[in-house]
């Protein structure tokens, strides 16, 4: 429970604006070790390298996946004042490739944890003839079909520079710490296992490539 409560405490001290260096390096240190023990607890097989990030707008450190490259985000938001696991959705082309009983599971543990979907650069459409997609709908999966939609109408060399989006789950430092805690832990396993999909696919349509090769 140590890291817990340091993890807590600094960002109550932070969010009064005590942003002291000792403090920046508890966060460092405890947000650390909450994603590491989020990462033990999801079994994945998979190795993590933590880093973080000197604090701007808001304080963060992450987890890389030695596997497939992923980032895992834990950061404080200054301005916002608001706690966000995030993770960037990578290999984002293969989502075609998610199969429905994937899509029941993840979107059961959508709607139960809250997780939303958030776009970097999309949808991408002519907005005289779809002005809708302007709204910010409510349903996690229209609104990443929307953006994937858009993006996959997009030239090949085009969708090689699009940033897709990310997984985020947002609190706020009045929510309960065991929520906090336990939702981490749920949602680390949910997006690791999105983005390890979309991966694996990417993967496996390499290994494809490369045996059609050696014939």
């Amino acid at each position: 429970m140590l890291s817990e409560k340091t993890f807590f405490n600094t960002i109550n001290t932070i969010s009064k604006g005590e942003i002291k260096q000792n403090e920046i390096n508890n966060f460092f240190t405890s947000a650390t070790a909450l994603l590491i023990n989020a990462s033990k607890k999801s079994n994945v097989k998979d190795n993590f390298t933590p880093y973080y990030y000197q604090p701007t707008a808001s304080i963060c450190c992450f987890l890389v996946s030695e596997k497939t490259k992923a980032n895992y985000y834990l950061m404080y938001d200054f301005y916002k004042n608001e706690i966000i696991f995030h993770t960037d959705l990578l290999n984002w082309e293969n989502i075609k490739n998610l199969n429905d009983s994937f899509w029941l599971e993840f979107l059961e543990m959508s709607q139960t944890h809250n997780f939303k979907f958030r776009s970097y650069s999309g949808p991408f459409y002519d907005k005289e003839v779809t002005p809708e997609f302007s709204a910010n709908y409510k349903s996690f999966i229209f609104n990443l079909m929307s953006v994937y939609i858009t993006a996959m109408l997009e030239s090949k060399e085009e969708r090689g520079n699009i940033s897709f989006g990310s997984l985020e789950i947002v609190w706020t430092p009045k929510n309960e710490i065991e929520e906090v805690l336990d939702q981490l832990n749920v949602a680390f396993k949910s997006f690791y296992r999105f983005n390890y999909l979309l991966w694996k696919s990417d993967d496996i349509r390499r290994q494809n490539q490369n045996n059609r090769k050696k014939k």
